[in-house]
């Protein structure tokens, strides 16, 4: 859309005499938007100026969005630009005080069902390192209240900045954290609501693979581990170590599981090794 310069630098007047709260209630944009859309607007008329533009070429996405979705498919396979998207993740935790050798675990619990399910879901890397992010953050909700702290976790991703992650990757990510317990995907969700029907399957996908983790370290001991994984006449069978009595985390299996066996059509099989 071209848009006079002339009726930009009214608008960046107005812009600049509001306040920021003003400024969210009216154009429904976050606090970090509204700080800076006076500035923002008001670089943009005088570079036209400088140029001698009487027009400019609006988009309907920001540069900053445009950066970041170069800087995301450039660098899927990139381990240092995932290691900082990671460590974005961990200082966020931190922040909000979660049981981090809780979250660590049942992350690393849940990357290892994700590897060894990849004929089974075909997701992609990327996909992987929404995962781990959303693992890191499922408590996140925690720091609010316990009760509904999954909702509290999806709210939280999604107002907050973790570098490298764009809105879509950002909106998977609380999705899945909103998702590793009680209610499964419904269309009638927030958010979930607005997604097309490929990411909806993304976030069943990774949600299912999450609750599962997270039911393994029901005892938050953080002794669980995969030794292997057997997929035979409809079960997903999951050899563990690290159990000396596995009567808590079959209970968490038993009422965290459905989704996975909705999603994947096998039901999971808790089995014990000696070790």
């Amino acid at each position: 859309m071209a848009l006079p310069v002339a009726d930009l630098a009214r608008l960046a007047e107005e812009v600049l005499q509001e306040s920021t709260d003003d400024l969210v209630r009216r154009y429904g944009m976050t606090y970090p938007e509204a700080e800076t859309l006076g500035a923002a607007l008001l670089t943009y008329v005088r570079l036209a100026q400088a140029f001698g533009r009487e027009q400019l070429c609006v988009t309907t996405v920001s540069m900053r969005d445009g950066v970041l979705v170069d800087m995301s498919s450039a660098s899927v396979g990139d381990g240092v630009f995932a290691e900082q998207i990671v460590n974005a993740a961990l200082v966020l935790a931190e922040k909000y005080g979660v049981d981090m050798p809780h979250v660590q675990h049942v992350t690393e619990i849940s990357l290892a069902l994700f590897d060894a399910l990849l004929a089974e879901h075909r997701l992609t890397p990327r996909d992987r390192l929404i995962l781990k992010v959303a693992g890191l953050l499922h408590e996140l909700g925690m720091f609010v209240n316990t009760r509904s702290h999954h909702k509290h976790s999806m709210y939280l991703i999604l107002n907050s900045d973790i570098f490298g992650l764009g809105t879509w990757d950002r909106e998977l990510a609380a999705l899945v954290a909103r998702y590793h317990r009680r209610s499964h995907p419904l269309i009638t969700h927030e958010v979930y609501n607005t997604l097309s029907r490929e990411r909806r399957l993304t976030v069943g996908k990774l949600s299912a693979i999450l609750r599962v983790a997270d039911a393994l370290d029901r005892s938050h001991s953080h002794q669980v581990r995969i030794k292997s994984v057997e997929i035979r006449d409809g079960e997903l069978r999951l050899m563990v170590t690290g159990l000396a009595d596995p009567a808590l985390e079959r209970l968490a299996l038993h009422q965290k599981a459905g989704l996975f066996t909705e999603v994947y059509g096998l039901n999971v099989v808790l089995c014990p090794l000696p070790g």
